[in-house]
């Protein structure tokens, strides 16, 4: 019965140094801003959302969720977005959010010609979508590629404060929206 109770101990510590260690590896090598993913648990509305790139004015502007939220931008309320991942599973979901391309468009932020453009957008845990997009689809499909904040009329939790989601109709021939589809937005890089 001792022997087991110790090695019962021996895994448990095991465990507890390879979660600790994991979580290291997380924060330092994939760059985790932890007090931005706290805010973000904690404040949702002042969570900041960081644009920057070559295609910006200045490299780098950044804005709230509570002013994506506000009037100034284009608004889509419970639009249906057709998602598509890459098992072609298909699935209806209703979001409300703000235009990317308003957002770029009204704050006057590109540097150079739309068509020269692409976005990608990037998670507070580190994930990113798998390739830059060009900015034309934003401007011509403006409420098609959103910055959702609520989902069926209640706000994201889980998957927010902000999540990106791009209808399947258009997305690139051979791409899925799923991919594209980014929770916990933490920043848009315009190239």
């Amino acid at each position: 019965m001792k022997t087991r109770n110790f090695y019962l101990l021996i895994a448990s510590v095991v465990i507890g140094l390879s979660i600790f260690w994991l979580n290291v590896y997380a924060f330092i090598e994939l760059d985790i801003d932890y007090q931005a993913y706290q805010q973000q648990q904690t404040q949702p509305d002042l969570t900041p959302i960081t644009i920057e790139g070559t295609g910006i004015k200045g490299g780098r502007a950044i804005v709230t969720v509570s002013q994506l939220k506000s009037l100034s931008f284009q608004q889509v309320y419970y639009k249906q977005f057709l998602i598509m991942n890459r098992l072609y599973n298909q699935y209806i979901k209703v979001y409300t959010g703000v235009t990317l391309w308003s957002v770029l468009d009204r704050l006057d932020l590109l540097a150079r010609p739309v068509e020269e453009l692409t976005f990608r957008f990037y998670a507070y845990d580190g994930y990113a979508s798998p390739k830059p997009l060009s900015l034309i689809i934003a401007k011509n499909f403006s409420t098609s590629v959103i910055l959702a904040y609520e989902e069926n009329g209640l706000p994201l939790t889980s998957d927010g404060p902000i999540r990106s989601v791009i209808d399947q109709s258009v997305v690139p021939e051979g791409e899925f929206s799923s991919q594209y589809c980014v929770k916990m937005v933490s920043s848009i890089l315009i190239q």
